[in-house]
């Protein structure tokens, strides 16, 4: 324990233990801007799929009168 306190109190173990700190915040930042990447990946997905879902061209199925176009 008394190695803990001295290695505390020397200032090349406050630069370790701040250089610690540092790339334990970084760490967590990229885990969350990974989970918000992934979130957004997602939703732009769903749009995607959304819109792909989405017979503009007048196609099939049809009761007529509607949406296509005759040349």
């Amino acid at each position: 324990m008394a190695y803990l306190k001295q290695f505390w109190k020397e200032e090349e173990g406050a630069e370790l233990i701040q250089f610690a700190l540092v790339i334990a915040i970084v760490a967590v930042l990229a885990i969350a801007i990974q989970g918000v990447v992934t979130a957004a990946e997602n939703k732009v997905n769903e749009a995607k799929d959304l819109i792909d879902g989405i017979n503009i061209g007048g196609g099939t199925g049809g009761g007529g009168g509607g949406g296509g176009v005759t040349p």
